[in-house]
């Protein structure tokens, strides 16, 4: 039996996870659709979720930033005093720091991904679900919500994402 990863495993494979990316990234124009850079942020920033979920059931919150040559790169945080932060604190201070990702750094596009249980529009159940929080250069900003659920062997399936969830946990 092997012993298991340690966070600063998943954390290096993340790493090799982002340089991949980074290696297949096509440049993005500031002028490119929200939704394009949506897509590709999340592209890069979903895998790492995914995985984490699977091996432990649940994340903390982090985030990524669009750089205009399409590469993803990962961002986590920590309190100004050095205390550590509950998953709300952490989402709190995560996407406070968004519009400083975009202008400043110059990120076409942001997102902070958290952990949540959102209600089902269509069924009205509580669903788990992946919250990204993003914002654009253009000063646009936008909440999706990407339901998932996990089988009895630990295999995530995602389902399309949604928008405008009544009823957030």
């Amino acid at each position: 039996m092997s012993a298991r990863p340690t966070f600063a495993g998943w954390v290096r494979r993340a790493a090799l996870v982002t340089l991949a990316l980074s290696l297949l990234a096509a440049p993005i124009s500031a002028a490119a659709s929200t939704e394009t850079q949506t897509k590709q942020l999340l592209d890069g920033l979903i895998p790492y979720a995914h995985g984490v979920l699977e091996r432990t059931g649940s994340f903390s919150p982090f985030g990524g930033g669009l750089s205009p040559d399409g590469k993803v790169h990962f961002m986590s945080g920590k309190s100004p005093d050095g205390q550590r932060l509950d998953a709300a604190g952490l989402r709190a201070l995560l996407v406070d720091s968004l519009p400083g990702m975009v202008q400043p750094k110059g990120f076409v596009a942001a997102a902070v991904l958290s952990d949540t249980t959102v209600r089902d529009p269509q069924s009205r159940q509580l669903v788990r679900a992946v919250r990204a929080d993003l914002r654009f250069r253009g000063g646009q900003t936008e909440t999706l919500f990407i339901p998932y659920s996990q089988n009895n062997e630990g295999k995530l399936s995602f389902r399309p994402s949604i928008k405008n969830v009544d009823g957030l946990r």
